[in-house]
């Protein structure tokens, strides 16, 4: 969208669900939303009401890919 002259609100990319467990904790009180980067399910995107929720959901992801 930027290439089109379309504003976007800031984001950050992250690879590693630690690294943005600790920015989200890092950022509190504000509050991010989180929404997948590619080819990946939009049904995943995330909006949390708190950030302790958005870092309980990442924790929970980050859980799930372990198994």
């Amino acid at each position: 969208m930027r290439t089109c002259g379309i504003e976007t609100l800031p984001y950050e990319k992250f690879s590693d669900y630690d690294e943005a467990i600790r920015f989200v904790e890092r950022e509190s009180p504000k509050l991010y939303v989180s929404k997948p980067f590619g080819d990946i399910d939009r049904g995943l995107s995330y909006v949390p009401g708190k950030p302790s929720d958005l870092v309980f959901k990442l924790e929970r992801w980050r859980d799930e890919d372990k198994s």
